[in-house]
């Protein structure tokens, strides 16, 4: 519906492609040494265990927070790359395809 053509398909995969390589390297970037952590754990109570799992989500939680603006800043290299792919008309129509943004709120 967006008639796009192979070159502009092959730039937007390809940009696709390489800010997720980004995304999930700096995920495993942080998360692996996590893992890593409590991966040879061996609780030897349910207590333990569930105190252990806290942690590490706990943990986790703060890595993902402290990744996020870079995240971020991903997600956006790729919405310029869309912007600077797409004419004015393909970009019209796209937002047409996606209709309103979804509320959960209903407002």
């Amino acid at each position: 519906r967006l008639k796009i053509s192979a070159s502009q398909l092959k730039t937007l995969r390809d940009g696709f492609i390489e800010n997720n390589k980004k995304a999930q390297a700096l995920s495993d970037k942080v998360l692996k040494p996590i893992k890593d952590k409590y991966e040879g754990m061996h609780p030897k109570s349910v207590a333990e265990r569930d105190q252990l799992q806290s942690q590490a989500q706990k943990e986790v939680a703060a890595a993902r927070q402290k990744i996020e603006p870079d995240l971020e800043k991903i997600a956006q290299e790729f919405e310029d790359l869309v912007k600077k792919t797409l004419s004015k008309k393909q970009m019209d129509d796209f937002h047409a395809l996606k209709g309103k943004p979804f509320n959960p709120s209903g407002g």
